[in-house]
């Protein structure tokens, strides 16, 4: 979601205000329901808040035929399914500028999806939706946003199995600053747990497997954060939390990586070069933390036709070229975030296919370790080249420990020749090269790798 920037103090006096604790929440049930990047769709960068339940299962079947046998299993509805009032052809920026917006909600001020959006969930039941999803070999996500809805505040609506209600654990303060749609809650009260409780066991009895909770990062939200983790935990089920927008402060790294699964580096992403060329940065800072299960996120690849009635300009084609899409992809894969499509599946052509299926460059990013910005004694690659340059050799290892990746990265205006020394690897002599994205063998290298890498572009190698 797009929100408004705040300023750098006010964000660091959120983020002390929040008081974030010591990680010491019981997160058992997340063991291993994320052990690898997860892959999937995400409907927010084409369809904004008005995707409909014929587009979301368009793009579940484009997946389940094509592309799930690569390890594309998640379908993400992002925010909204439960505003009735937002027509398929609205724009986002209505959404964004209305106060108090129309939300179904159940008795229990849970918020349930719109039926005009999803006609074969009625009655407030999203469970034919996870249904549909899970026969067809998928994994079913939504979209929440922090907080309690404001309707059930004025209704006052009884929190489920307790003698408490919506006004007794509510923080009117602290509600989002770009969306009204939500109230803050105030975990001091009793009751505040119990609804968080109500919510995710509402949506585990609803087969949902991902949650993407919104509101959460910016500012940082470590109360909250902490009662969605065990309030997922309570439910038994596996549901991999994801935390968004970004950025996620870096000071919260260690409570993040303990309650959440998945967290937002990065802003809203867009196809346009600087801003893919800022995610590099990102990247440095936080690449040595990815772990299993924990995964610094990098927000959705805005590839193939997006915006059709999204968030960011007119319908179109991706802006990236196809270099840009190479390097963004390997930079993901290297780096190890999670990849979420953002374009509409069944538009793809078959170059959008083909990035999307090449299972040596997927291999990368669900089966290495240890992805970083190589750097080499004198700080700098061949010569003198340091880190802060438009030229970044990045590397990882294959989860064997028999193979190198090297990703080379081109971020100048013009085509370069990019060199590495295998001795900077630890390589003795010579080494077999790979080149991944043409699936083609390079032969035997000795003492030193030289690839010509396009402008706004990367070449990777697997070296053994």
């Amino acid at each position: 979601m797009t929100i408004q920037r705040i300023p750098f103090l006010f964000c660091i006096f959120c983020l002390i205000a929040c008081n974030e604790p010591a990680s010491k929440t019981n997160v058992g049930t997340e063991k291993n329901i994320s052990s690898k990047p997860p892959m999937g769709w995400n409907s927010w960068d084409c369809y904004g808040t008005s995707v409909t339940e014929a587009e979301v299962k368009s793009n579940a079947e484009y997946m389940a035929m094509h592309l799930k046998r690569f390890g594309w299993e998640y379908i993400v509805i992002d925010i909204d399914w439960y505003g009735p009032n937002l027509s398929p052809y609205d724009t986002s920026a209505t959404y964004y500028k209305n106060p108090k917006p129309i939300q179904l909600i159940d008795s229990f001020g849970r918020v349930i999806p719109a039926p005009n959006k999803f006609p074969s969930c009625n009655n407030g039941n999203f469970k034919p939706m996870g249904d549909w999803l899970h026969e067809r070999g998928l994994k079913f996500g939504l979209h929440v946003m922090r907080g309690i809805p404001w309707q059930a505040v004025e209704k006052n609506t009884p929190i489920q199995g307790t003698n408490y209600s919506a006004k007794d654990i509510v923080k009117l303060q602290d509600g989002c600053n770009w969306y009204d749609g939500m109230r803050g809650i105030d975990f001091t009260k009793p009751g505040a747990q119990e609804y968080y409780n109500s919510l995710y066991r509402l949506f585990a009895d609803w087969g949902v497997d991902f949650v993407k909770v919104d509101d959460l990062s910016f500012p940082y939200y470590a109360a909250d954060i902490e009662a969605i983790r065990t309030a997922i935990n309570l439910t038994g089920r596996k549901i991999v939390f994801s935390t968004s927008p970004g950025s996620t402060s870096f000071l919260a790294r260690a409570h993040v990586q303990e309650n959440a699964n998945l967290f937002r580096v990065s802003e809203d992403f867009w196809d346009t070069w600087p801003q893919l060329k800022n995610q590099f940065k990102l990247c440095r800072r936080w690449a040595l933390y990815q772990k299993a299960n924990h995964w610094a996120d990098l927000d959705m690849l805005p590839l193939g036709k997006i915006s059709i009635r999204g968030e960011d300009g007119q319908a179109r084609q991706t802006n990236f070229t196809k270099d840009e899409q190479i390097t963004m992809l390997t930079l993901w894969s290297i780096f190890k975030s999670p990849l979420m499509m953002g374009g509409n599946l069944p538009d793809n052509d078959n170059w959008t296919d083909s990035i999307l299926t090449n299972e040596e460059i997927l291999l990368v990013n669900q089966r290495s370790k240890n992805g970083r910005l190589l750097i080499l004694p004198n700080n700098s690659i061949n010569t003198n080249v340091d880190i802060h340059s438009d030229i970044q050799i990045w590397q990882a290892d294959n989860m064997e420990g028999n193979v190198k990746y090297v990703a080379m990265f081109n971020l100048s205006e013009k085509s370069q020749i990019i060199e590495l020394k295998l001795s900077d690897l630890k390589f003795k002599d010579n080494a077999l090269v790979r080149d991944l994205w043409k699936r083609k063998d390079l032969g035997k290298y000795k003492g030193t790798v030289r690839q010509q890498v396009a402008a706004h572009g990367a070449v990777l190698l697997s070296l053994k």
